[in-house]
Protein backbone atom coordinates (compact mmCIF):
# COMPACT_ATOMS: atom_id res chain seq x y z
CA UNK A 1 0.00 0.00 0.00
CA UNK A 2 2.72 2.33 0.58
CA UNK A 3 4.37 2.45 -3.24
CA UNK A 4 0.26 3.32 -4.01
CA UNK A 5 0.27 6.31 -1.64
CA UNK A 6 3.84 7.45 -2.91
CA UNK A 7 3.19 7.37 -6.39
CA UNK A 8 -0.63 8.40 -6.46
CA UNK A 9 -1.31 10.54 -3.13
CA UNK A 10 -3.91 9.24 -0.40
CA UNK A 11 -6.16 12.45 -1.69
CA UNK A 12 -6.41 10.84 -4.74
CA UNK A 13 -5.98 7.25 -4.03
CA UNK A 14 -9.01 5.19 -5.26
CA UNK A 15 -10.47 2.06 -3.28
CA UNK A 16 -9.62 -0.51 -6.65
CA UNK A 17 -5.97 -0.16 -6.31
CA UNK A 18 -5.77 -1.05 -2.75
CA UNK A 19 -8.75 -4.05 -3.05
CA UNK A 20 -6.23 -5.16 -6.45
CA UNK A 21 -3.14 -4.93 -3.89
CA UNK A 22 -5.11 -6.84 -1.17
CA UNK A 23 -6.28 -9.83 -3.08
CA UNK A 24 -9.65 -8.89 -2.86
CA UNK A 25 -12.22 -7.23 -4.69
CA UNK A 26 -13.61 -3.29 -4.52
CA UNK A 27 -17.20 -4.30 -2.87
CA UNK A 28 -15.63 -6.42 -0.88
CA UNK A 29 -13.31 -3.51 0.73
CA UNK A 30 -15.83 -1.30 0.70
CA UNK A 31 -18.09 -3.22 2.95
CA UNK A 32 -15.96 -3.77 5.25
CA UNK A 33 -14.05 0.51 4.95
CA UNK A 34 -16.13 3.66 3.93
CA UNK A 35 -12.86 5.13 2.07
CA UNK A 36 -9.14 4.79 1.83
CA UNK A 37 -9.01 7.38 4.53
CA UNK A 38 -10.74 4.11 6.97
CA UNK A 39 -8.59 1.57 5.62
CA UNK A 40 -5.33 3.15 6.33
CA UNK A 41 -6.11 4.25 9.86
CA UNK A 42 -7.43 0.38 10.57
CA UNK A 43 -3.84 -0.67 8.90
CA UNK A 44 -2.02 2.09 10.90
CA UNK A 45 -3.98 1.03 13.92
CA UNK A 46 -3.01 -2.39 13.29
CA UNK A 47 0.54 -2.08 12.72
CA UNK A 48 1.23 0.07 15.78
CA UNK A 49 -0.77 -2.46 18.02
CA UNK A 50 1.86 -5.07 16.50
CA UNK A 51 4.47 -3.08 17.72
CA UNK A 52 3.28 -2.58 21.23
CA UNK A 53 2.77 -5.86 21.45
CA UNK A 54 5.81 -7.09 20.47
CA UNK A 55 7.91 -4.54 22.72
CA UNK A 56 6.40 -5.89 25.43
CA UNK A 57 7.96 -8.40 28.10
Amino acid sequence: MSHLLLAIGLRRLPMAPLARQAGVSRATLSRRWHGVHEVLGALTTREWTTLALDAMP
